[in-house]
């Protein structure tokens, strides 16, 4: 950060004279409002702009007269004559380029919400203060002149204890209010914009009500989709809260609403001494407050006088009503930033806590409404240095198997655990139970055993694809044995801190996914049963099933120093996905091996309109998931079972530039695809060939979703014919040692991950069960027919890596690769950068 910009701490004057910006992508409409007010605010100048969409990038930047045009950020944020980087990108990346603009010195100032995770929230956070600079949410609620007037009549305390608050936020829709039709496309899609309705309105809706009332501890929601059936998630959404204070709120969001401009923000707060009413978005704005008390005087409604727009020292002449409070909100940061006054806005901390709140919000409306908890603490360090422990938890998210690290306080984790139990409605987790493990199940193909009056409880990953398939099936396997199986679902990113806890102490769980990062550590700890002699036991078991029933390398992950502790279902890997018709036509025959598939990209790439080849090319999980296919396929792999590199450079160069080969025909930014893009595009008619995860691939059949359905095929990957190979990944589930219903915890595992039940949970989501049937099951071939090569590619196979030090590797993995797309580093210079990642991150 240039000296000239340098801030005090907080509370302290340091003044500067001009505040230059550096702007990050036109992702969102927000970066048009906040460059026309720096235009028009004495003491501020945009000196750059960056953006993935160049096009849109130089657009932007010719409209406000900024003459540098960046396309890469990352040397945006690195500028001297940079002070201040604003993000205005797709949610799910303003994490990396918050993170970065830290590193190198910047004050920050980001979008809400912050991010789609709390751990990347919390990385934001963490970055910040490491390198003492400024990190703003642009939380541009609070700057409207009625919520401005709402503050200061709640602080007076006039309302007295607040009791009540009630809270509407809503649009008629992304696109309905006029957003361009890219922000509305990446809105709309959940894992770029983060969820729908709830995160983004609700969003500005949580952080007024914890502004102006405070901390909130407890979520109950319900999320739904009334009006918007192409919308890949909620168009509204409706939750309960609880606030640290004892007072209770509710709060509605809607994308799908019919009223005058499409927008409304209205609050209502019901104190013990009076109420108030805020209507920001009417055609007249206004607050009104009821005041009670014995003075005659003052008793009733009063509606207070706001001064018009004309009083203020900023000229709205060319500016919509319903924008002039983006203009304050940068004209308070441009003051802020000029006299030394930190914070110089809403702070990333205010944003975690928001974020933290939303979490809540989408696990309960996940787990059927019931209440949860939200982290009292979400602001601390991830690096404390007294009374925590080291703990790993995983960024939740369908696409995402990165990690990250922090140390959390063991009282934090105390208090998640006593109250997310509460809230699956188990009062001990246990319950000795009885009955007969080894009677026939009470209808074909049912459950084993009975147990009439055992109450289990299952930990599991809180609002991933599959929960309502296993509450379908815990209500089944409760019907048939007699017991009852309670979920305790948790957000990913607390998941392996509260298992942990619950583990070590006295116990409450009876069942447990277990993701293969912490499974070793679980193991060794005596965390968990060892499950041989109920894999042994003819009796426990219906007829003919045995280990021998699932498939034995996908079963071996459940392993640990020659004991089997747990069963493995919905299993994926990466495989190719053809257009058969295109091939057909252009006289191409099905692919053998990736060249064949490189040569068919750029024969293919331009044809009527369609690309090669359709990939992942996002920094995320996915491309180090087909990158470690393809080092596969050559007979190599990361490391080997002692953890020590074993990655051969030629086989990574040759991967490198096969991936670099076949992007290079990809659609137009693919570094932004993830599998989902990837997908997409490919459903979409829009490429000849999609190389992704299996789960993704299940849009290419869906005719809701696909203009392409029925026209694939499916090949695994293989760079020799006849040796097809790919990367496991896969989940396990264990039965906790402190359990007292071990029988009936097998019983459900047994019958759960057995090819049947799998065949009615795992097809939901697109994954694929363990064991040999659901290989051979017709009718699962015909829901799922890229089966057939997911099981040739499993026939070679190495687990997704598991190490704790891997999420850093796989980072550097695909930041190599993208580099390499990029034309930045060739493919063995790539391969030098890969192998140097696995280096460190394995010592």
């Amino acid at each position: 950060m240039s000296e000239r910009a340098s801030a005090a701490p907080s509370g302290a004057a340091s003044t500067v004279n001009e505040v230059r910006v550096g702007m990050i992508s036109w992702a969102h409409v927000h970066a048009e409002f906040r460059a026309k007010a720096l235009g028009e605010i004495p003491g501020a100048r945009v000196v750059a702009i960056a953006d993935d969409d160049a096009a849109r990038g130089r657009a932007a930047a010719e409209r406000f007269g900024v003459t540098d045009f960046v396309p890469d950020w990352r040397h945006l944020v690195t500028r001297d004559d940079v002070d201040v980087v604003m993000v205005h990108s797709e949610n799910s990346r303003h994490a990396e380029q918050v993170i970065a603009a830290a590193e190198a010195g910047k004050h920050v100032f980001c979008e809400k919400p912050v991010a789609t995770t709390v751990a990347d929230a919390r990385a934001m956070v963490d970055a910040v203060r490491a390198a003492g600079v400024d990190g703003t949410a642009a939380f541009v609620s609070r700057f409207s002149k009625e919520a401005d007037r709402v503050k200061r009549i709640v602080d007076t305390g006039v309302l007295g204890q607040v009791l009540m608050t009630r809270s509407f936020i809503g649009l008629a829709g992304i696109a309905e209010i006029g957003c361009p039709p890219d922000m509305t496309e990446w809105m709309q899609d959940p894992v770029l914009g983060g969820g729908g309705a709830w995160i983004d309105e609700g969003s500005h809706g949580i952080d007024l009500l914890r502004w102006l009332v405070g901390d909130i501890t407890e979520v109950s929601a319900f999320t739904a989709n009334r009006a918007k059936p192409d919308l890949d998630g909620e168009d509204l959404a409706v939750a309960v809260l609880r606030y640290a204070g004892g007072g209770l709120g509710e709060i509605g969001t809607v994308w799908s609403m019919n009223a005058d401009i499409g927008m409304r923000n209205l609050l209502e707060i019901y104190g013990t001494d009076g109420t108030l009413s805020m209507r920001a978005t009417d055609p007249f704005p206004r607050v009104e407050v009821y005041r009670g008390g014995d003075d005659p005087l003052y008793r009733g409604w009063t509606t207070p006088h706001i001064e018009p727009d004309a009083a203020e020292p900023h000229d709205y002449g060319s500016w919509p009503p319903h924008t002039h409070h983006y203009k304050r909100e940068v004209a308070s940061y441009v003051h802020r930033v000029l006299t030394g006054q930190r914070p110089f806005g809403p702070t990333l901390e205010d944003g975690l806590a928001c974020l933290s709140v939303i979490a809540a919000g989408y696990a309960s409306a996940a787990a059927g409404g019931g209440a949860v908890a939200v982290d009292r603490d979400p602001c601390r360090p991830a690096r404390e240095s007294t009374g925590s422990a080291d703990l790993r938890v995983l960024i939740p998210g369908r696409r995402c198997a990165m990690a990250v690290y922090r140390r959390w306080s063991i009282a934090a984790v105390a208090l998640l655990a006593a109250t997310t139990l509460v809230a699956c409605g188990s009062d001990d987790g246990g319950g000795s139970g009885s009955g007969d493990p080894n009677a026939a199940p009470a209808t074909a193909g049912g459950p084993m055993g009975r147990f009439p009056g055992a109450k289990l409880v299952l930990s599991r990953w809180a609002g991933d694809p599959w929960t309502s398939g296993q509450k379908t099936a815990a209500g089944e396997w409760g019907t048939a044995t007699g017991g009852t199986l309670d979920l305790d679902a948790v957000p990913y990113e607390n998941l392996h801190d509260k298992q942990a806890l619950t583990l070590t102490g006295a116990g409450g769980y009876d069942i447990i996914y277990v993701h293969p990062s912490w499974f070793g550590e679980f193991a060794k700890a005596g965390y968990l049963a060892p499950i041989d002699q109920y894999l042994a036991d003819a009796n426990r078991n219906p007829s003919g099933f045995s280990a021998d029933s699932y498939l034995p390398n996908v079963l071996a992950q459940g392993k640990y120093d020659g004991k089997q502790y747990c069963l493995p279902d919905f299993v994926s890997t990466t495989v190719l996905a053809y257009r058969k018709d295109v091939f057909e036509a252009n006289g191409i025959a099905e692919p053998k091996t990736l060249d064949d598939v490189a040569a068919a990209a750029a024969q293919l790439n331009g044809k009527d309109g369609l690309a090669g080849m359709s990939i992942p090319g996002k920094r995320g999980g996915a491309v180090a998931d087909i990158m470690g296919s393809l080092i596969t396929a050559q007979g190599n792999w990361w490391y080997d079972d002692q953890a020590k590199s074993t990655l051969d450079k030629a086989a990574a160069a040759k991967a490198v530039d096969f991936y670099v080969k076949v992007a290079k025909t990809a659609p137009s930014g693919v570094l932004n695809f993830h599998v989902d893009e990837a997908a997409t595009a490919a459903a979409q008619g829009k490429a000849a060939m999609i190389i992704s995860t299996t789960p993704s691939l299940q849009a290419l059949e869906d005719p809701a979703k696909s203009t392409t359905a029925g026209k694939w095929g499916y090949l695994p990957l293989a760079f020799t014919a006849g040796k097809p190979a790919g990367e496991l990944i896969y989940w396990n589930w264990c039965i906790a040692e402190k359990s007292t219903n071990k029988d009936a915890a097998y019983s459900f595992l047994q019958w759960y991950t057995n090819g049947p039940q799998q065949a009615k949970v795992a097809v939901a989501a697109a994954t694929a069960g363990a064991t040999k049937d659901f290989y051979t099951n017709a009718e699962v071939a015909a829901k799922l027919p890229f089966l057939s090569a997911m099981n040739d590619a499993l026939t070679t196979s190495n687990p997704q890596p598991s190490l704790a030090a891997w999420p850093k590797a796989q980072d550097q993995i695909e930041l190599a690769v993208q580099e390499a797309i990029e034309g930045k580093k060739t493919p063995d210079q790539a391969a030098d950068a890969m192998g140097q990642a696995v280096a460190d991150a394995l010592g």
